[in-house]
């Protein structure tokens, strides 16, 4: 997020906790939560899915970070959350964007588990240590690079299709 990325986290950690703890802007932050609220993400499928999809739509190589699928799976099922959450990294990967789990191996039953897996590869704990003492580092990454002339298209078309026609003012 620091180096010009939008930024999604959704977690089972208030978006105050997140960004005081991170320093991660606050406006960034969703707390997958029951309740309803400003800055809260309520616990539904379909809602998260509107969610993130609005948050890719005409953002180039968006990052989104998901914790707290114990909770969610917890609520909505184990079956139901592995499916969205295959769906969600399906469109991400097509798009170039980042999605970054956070998820405890041993709550899961061990095909379920690798299911996650094989939606976000693991990364090692040593790098993510690296990015964070060097986080420059992160600018070699594909992810930082420019955006490619289909990209630019593609988010032109959508600004094209979502913003409304300026107001003028008639003599």
């Amino acid at each position: 997020g620091k180096h010009g990325k939008p930024l999604l986290v959704i977690s089972r950690k208030t978006r105050e906790e997140v960004s005081v703890k991170f320093d991660i802007a606050s406006e960034d932050c969703l707390w997958l939560s029951q309740r309803e609220g400003e800055g809260i993400q309520f616990v539904d499928l379909d809602a998260i899915k509107g969610t993130v999809y609005g948050f890719l739509e005409g953002n180039l190589r968006a990052v989104l970070l998901f914790d707290g699928l114990e909770y969610l799976a917890n609520i909505c099922g184990e079956k139901p959350v592995i499916e969205m959450l295959r769906e969600i990294a399906d469109r991400m990967r097509y798009e170039d964007d980042c999605l970054l789990i956070s998820f405890d191996k041993s709550a899961w039953e061990k095909a379920d588990s690798a299911q996650i897996t094989r939606a976000a590869p693991p990364i090692e704990t040593d790098l993510i240590h690296s990015w964070n003492q060097d986080p420059e580092s992160l600018l070699d990454h594909p992810i930082m690079a420019p955006p490619t002339e289909e990209e630019m298209l593609r988010l032109e078309i959508y600004l094209q299709e979502n913003t409304p026609e300026s107001f003028v003012v008639e003599e």
